[in-house]
C-alpha cells in the first residue's frame, strides 16, 4: 500500500498529513514494478518466450539469474523470480539466440552453442519442459554455423535460419526445415538458398515463409535482403520487392492482414527512402500508407504486434521521426508515433519482446535500467491504453458533489477533504492529472472539446469515478 503525503487546508492553516492510499495509475510505457527480477540476468537476454501459464523462458549470454547459476537459459515465475523447477544443468556452452515453445511445453533453442548440458548439439536442440535435454530430438551433426531464428509450423515441423551452409552434412544454405524428431525434412528444398545469412523468418497461414537478412539473391534469383518462399522452399515469384532493401533486414513481423513489417540497416526500399523501418504489402511492394517520416535512428532488433494494430519495436533505437525514444517505441497502425506510450528514459538495447494476454509487455536485452529504475536485462512494462487499479474502496456517491453537469467552462467539486483528480477520454486515455487541490475547487474545462469524459476523484478514503458532459 502506497502512502501519499497530502497537504490539507483546515481552518486557514496548512497541515501535512500522511494518508494510506492504495492507488496506482499505470500509463502505457511505465515499468510494471510487480515484476521484480532483483539482480536479474548477469549479462544479455537475447530471446524470450511466454508460456501459457504466464511463466517466461529467457535465453542469451548470461550465466546466472538473481545470483543462481543458469547458463544461457532460465525460466521465470510470473513475478520475475527464478523458477527453480526448470533446471538446464550445464546449459548451453555458447549463445542462445532464439527459442520457440511447442504446444506440448517443450522448448526449441538455436544459437552458437555446440553442447547442451555436456551433450553434443550443434546450434539447435530441444528441451523438455523441465529444462533437460530432449534426447528424442536428434539433429545429428546439426547446423554448421549459428542459428538465428526458429519457427514452428502447425504440423510440428521446424524452420531454422542463420549463417549455416549445411544441416547434418546436407547442403542447406541459411535455411532448412526439420522434422519433429530433428532430422532434415528433404521435402523443403531451397536449392542454392541465400548467400551470407538469413536473420529472421515468419510463417504465413498458407505455409509460405517470409525471410529477411543479408543476401542479394535466393536460389540464383535477385532478391535484396527480403524474399518469400513457397511451402516447399522454392522462391515465391508472386512476392516481388523490386530492388528490395539496400542493406540488412534484421527483423520482420507478419501482420494479420498479410502486410509485413521490416527493420534493419537499410535506408531505402526499392528506391524509396525508408530509414530503418518499412511496411510491405502482401505482394512485396512498399506500403505507402505506412508513414514513418524520417524513420529510426538506431536498429530494430524485434517487433511485437498488439491486438489493436499498434506496433512495438525495440533495439538500439534513439529516436523515431525526430522524437526521442530510447530502446523502445510504439507506433499507431499508420506508422505515426504513438505518443500515449511514453517510456521516458527507456532501456538501452532491447532484443526481444513478449506480449502477455493482459497487455503487459516483457522485454529482454542488454539494459541495466528502465526509465531510471534498476532492471538487469529483463523487465515488464505496461502497454495498454492506461489502467487504474485501486485496493481502496469506491467512495460513497454522497460524499462528493459535482456541478454543474453538463458544464461549459468550470466544474465545481465539493469533497470532505482535499483530493486529486484525473480526466480521461471514454477510450481510457488520460488527458490531465492534478496535484492536491483544496476540498472545494473549480476545475477548468476549457481544454475539453464538447463530449463525454470520465473524471476520477482520489482522496484518502478511495476513488470515485463520474461521467462529465462538456457542452
Amino acid at each position: 500500500m502506497k502512502k501519499i503525503r497530502l497537504a490539507s487546508i483546515l481552518y486557514g492553516f496548512l497541515f501535512l498529513t500522511t494518508y494510506p492510499v492504495a492507488a496506482q495509475f499505470s500509463q502505457p510505457g511505465e515499468l510494471d514494478t510487480t515484476f521484480n527480477p532483483n539482480l536479474g540476468a548477469n549479462t544479455n537476454v537475447l530471446t524470450l518466450a511466454l508460456q501459457p501459464d504466464g511463466k517466461v523462458i529467457i535465453g542469451g549470454l548470461f550465466t546466472s539469474y538473481n545470483g543462481t547459476t543458469r547458463i544461457r537459459i532460465a525460466r521465470l515465475n510470473t513475478n520475475g523470480s527464478l523458477d527453480t523447477s526448470f533446471n538446464p544443468g550445464l546449459g548451453a556452452n555458447d549463445f542462445i539466440r532464439t527459442l520457440a515453445l511447442q504446444p506440448d511445453g517443450k522448448v526449441l533453442i538455436g544459437g552458437d552453442f555446440t553442447t547442451y548440458d555436456g551433450v553434443s548439439r550443434n546450434s539447435v536442440a530441444r528441451l523438455n519442459a523441465d529444462g533437460s535435454l530432449d534426447a528424442t530430438f536428434n539433429p545429428g551433426s546439426g547446423a554448421s554455423f549459428p542459428v538465428f531464428s526458429i519457427a514452428i509450423q502447425l504440423d510440428g515441423k521446424v524452420l531454422i535460419c542463420g549463417s549455416f551452409a549445411t544441416y547434418n552434412g546436407t547442403p542447406r544454405n541459411r535455411i532448412a526445415r526439420l522434422n519433429s524428431n530433428g532430422s532434415l525434412d528433404t521435402s523443403f528444398n531451397p536449392g542454392s538458398g541465400a548467400v551470407n545469412w538469413i536473420s529472421a523468418l515468419a510463417i504465413q497461414p498458407d505455409g509460405k515463409v517470409l525471410i529477411g537478412g543479408f543476401f542479394s539473391s535466393f536460389n540464383g534469383v535477385s532478391r535484396n535482403c527480403i524474399a518469400r518462399l513457397n511451402a516447399n522452399g522454392s522462391l515465391d515469384m508472386t512476392f516481388n520487392p523490386g530492388t528490395g532493401a539496400n542493406a540488412d533486414v534484421i527483423s520482420l513481423a507478419l501482420q494479420p492482414d498479410g502486410k509485413v513489417l521490416i527493420g534493419g540497416y537499410f535506408n531505402s526500399f526499392n528506391g524509396t527512402t525508408q530509414n530503418g523501418i518499412a511496411r510491405l504489402n502482401a505482394n512485396g511492394s512498399l506500403d505507402a500508407t505506412f508513414i514513418s517520416g524520417t524513420g529510426v535512428i538506431g536498429l530494430i532488433y524485434s517487433f511485437a504486434l498488439q491486438p489493436d494494430g499498434k506496433v512495438l519495436f525495440g533495439g538500439t533505437v534513439g529516436s523515431y521521426n525526430g522524437i526521442s525514444r530510447v530502446g523502445i517505441t510504439r507506433l499507431n497502425p499508420n506508422g505515426s508515433l504513438d505518443t500515449i506510450f511514453n517510456p521516458g528514459a527507456g532501456a538501452i538495447e532491447i532484443w526481444s519482446f513478449a506480449i502477455q494476454p493482459d497487455g503487459k509487455v516483457l522485454i529482454g536485452g542488454s539494459f541495466v535500467s528502465y526509465n531510471g529504475t534498476s532492471r538487469n536485462r529483463i523487465a515488464r512494462i505496461w502497454a495498454g491504453s492506461g489502467t487504474l487499479s485501486y485496493t481502496a474502496p469506491e467512495i460513497n456517491n454522497q460524499t462528493i458533489r459535482l456541478y454543474p453537469n453538463p458544464t461549459q467552462e468550470y466544474l465545481t467539486v465539493e469533497s470532505k477533504e482535499p483530493f486529486r483528480y484525473e480526466w480521461y477520454s471514454l477510450a481510457g486515455k488520460r488527458l490531465k492529472a492534478s496535484d492536491l487541490t483544496p476540498a472545494q475547487a473549480e476545475l477548468a474545462t476549457d481544454f475539453l472539446a464538447p463530449g463525454t469524459y470520465i473524471l476520477k476523484i482520489i482522496t484518502s478514503k478511495g476513488v470515485e469515478t463520474r461521467k462529465v458532459v462538456k457542452e
